[in-house]
Formats: structure tokens, sequence, C-alpha cells
């Protein structure tokens, strides 16, 4: 058998003993990661439907009607939110 045969023989075994021992790897490391799928909630919805229109005042609707900026005291603190929507103030 020439030498280059040989030579040629050892490169696919090599090769093909590297790829087997890489697939035993990631075999081993996707079965120890796998996690079972949490269940899914049969009702996502919530039981009190929460409404948030009635934050502000009569007199926080008329400033926002004025202004075009919600503006609102909570919790002791006073809010000016550029964000918050006309519905808020627009019934």
């Amino acid at each position: 058998m020439p030498r280059e045969q040989r030579v040629k023989r050892a490169l696919f075994y090599s090769i093909a003993a590297l790829m087997l021992t890489v697939g035993i790897g990631a075999a081993l490391v996707l079965t120890s990661q796998w996690h079972p799928k949490p269940p899914t909630p049969d009702v996502t919805a919530l039981a009190n439907q929460v409404r948030d229109r009635d934050l502000l005042t009569p007199q926080e609707k008329e400033w926002a009607r004025e202004s075009g900026v919600g503006s609102y005291w909570f919790d002791g603190m006073y809010y000016v939110d550029w964000g918050l929507p006309s519905i808020y103030w627009n019934e």
C-alpha cells in the first residue's frame, strides 16, 4: 500500500472520528438542556376588568381639554403625562 493512500485513509478516519465526537457532544448538550414546556393557562383574561378611564377628576379633565396634556395627582405626587391619550379626558 503506497504511503499516499495510507495518509488519505488516516485523514479520513481522523475526520470521521472528529465528526462523531462533535455529534455525540452536541447530542449530550441538547439532551441536558431540554426542559418541558410549561402548561398554557386556560384563561388569560382578568376576572375583574381593570378600568383606568377614571384616572382624571372632572377638574383635571377640564385642564387637559384646555392644555392638551394630562396631569393628575396620585399618591401625593403631581404627574404631567405628555403621552397620555386624549381618551382619558374626551368622553
